[in-house]
Order: C-alpha cells, then structure tokens, then sequence
C-alpha cells in the first residue's frame, strides 16, 4: 500500500511495514545525501513519511531516552512539540556511543535505535543527550536532562543539520545562540506559554493542538515580550470548568 493513501494518521500495524521498507530502500529523507534516493517519490508522499518518522523521534526521544535519564520535564516538552508537529521540517536524537544500556529493558526501543541509527553526541556526560528540532528558520536544540532548549537561527547556526556526528559545546553554545528556553513551572505551562508566543511572534507559527497535558485548550497567546498574565490563566480555567459542568 503506498505512503499517500494510508496518509498521516494510519495505523502503526499499516504504517510500519511501509515504513521500515523506505527506511531500508531510500533511507531518511531528512538526512543530507538521501535527496537523491527520494528522487522519484511524489512530494506528498515524502511530506507524509516525514511526519511518520518525525512523530516516532519525538516520542522515542522523550518516552524513551529522556524518561530512562530521569527527566522530570519529558511529558511537558514532549506534549508541545508535539503540538507543532506538523511544522517541523527536520529532527533527530543526537545520542551518546554507548547509548543501548538505556534500552537494556526496552527490546522495542533497542530495535528502534539500532533500526533509526541516531547521531552521535560527544562530550557532555554520560546522561547527556540532545535532540535537534528545526522549524521555518530556527533550529532547537532540547537535552535529555532538565537543561534549556538553545534556540539557533539559521544564519548562526554552528554546526550542520544532517551531521553524523555532533560535540555537546556546539548543540550547547551560549555564545551562538540567539535565545534559552528555560523549563520553569511545567505544571503551569508557563515556559510553554511563552515559548509560544514567541514563535508566533518569530514564525508566525502557532500550535495546531494543545500542548497541555489535562487536555484542555491552549491559553491565549500573548506577545512573547510580555509577561503572562497568571490572572487571566486563572479566570480562563474558570470558564472552562464552569463550561464542562453545564455540559
């Protein structure tokens, strides 16, 4: 069955067969030099196994590697890129060498990783490991500890996307980068409030789910030099509450 008619959301038993055949025959389309093998595969198609495969890393990333590090932000950072999946133009785990003992009870993870060969990651410790995320012109760099997530863009970027091979100093430069986002107050959706502001502000991008974990709407989007309003947070999950209880 081909990429186009099973489309963005089939199923992962139609999906994977589908799936790991490309892998094997034209290898990730997102990595430099597979252009070539893609060559001949509609642009739909391509947009559409991009999507599977984007989904896949985020979720390996966060469900897998950064869970197995200890991170306590994983289901927050996971639930908003998430939320703008259908935005991401490139991603990849950027792992250690000796990554497989995060797997040593995860045969499905363990096939995964051997399966995707992620990038390697060099320096750091040995529970560091990143993930790197672009959308329009900027690219995100997310670590598998409770660390901030370097924001690049494209004309100061100092390393290459598609790289085998990254160094911690490059993914983690302070002096490159144009901003942090740092992972304050989860629970309350603040840093991912405003992170989105900004990327509406930046990119003209908002999410097209919510990135919340109780399910409900996204708060308003404010501009992303403003501080967020705590108040109008409240009165919103007021109405909301006030909402689910008359339905």
């Amino acid at each position: 069955m081909s990429i186009e008619k099973l489309g963005i959301d089939a199923s992962e038993s139609l999906r994977q067969p589908v799936q790991s055949y490309a892998l094997q025959k034209w290898q990730d389309p997102r990595i430099a030099g597979a252009d070539v093998r893609w060559c001949n595969v509609s642009d739909e198609a391509r947009r559409i196994f991009m999507q599977w495969i984007t989904k896949e890393d985020l979720r390996f990333f966060f469900d897998v590697v950064a869970k197995a590090c200890g991170d306590p932000k994983f289901a927050y950072r996971k639930a908003f890129w998430l939320a703008y999946l259908e935005h991401i133009a490139f991603c990849r785990p950027v792992l250690r060498r000796e990554a497989e003992y995060l797997f040593g009870n995860d045969p499905q993870a363990l096939q995964y990783y051997r399966n995707r060969r992620p990038a390697i990651l060099r320096g750091g410790n040995r529970d560091q490991h990143a993930f790197i995320i672009q959308m329009a012109d900027y690219t995100f760099v997310e670590f598998s500890t409770a660390g901030a997530c370097y924001v690049y863009s494209k004309d100061n970027l100092p390393f290459e996307l598609g790289d085998t091979e990254y160094h911690m100093e490059e993914l983690r430069s302070p002096l490159w980068a144009k901003s942090r986002v740092i992972h304050k107050s989860s629970e309350r959706y603040s840093w991912q409030e405003e992170f989105a502001s900004w990327l509406a502000d930046e990119i003209d991008t908002q999410p097209l789910r919510s990135y919340r974990l109780d399910g409900r709407p996204n708060p308003h989007t404010i501009n992303g030099s403003d501080i967020f309003n705590e108040e109008f947070r409240l009165e919103l999950d007021t109405l909301f509450e006030e909402y689910l209880r008359r339905k």
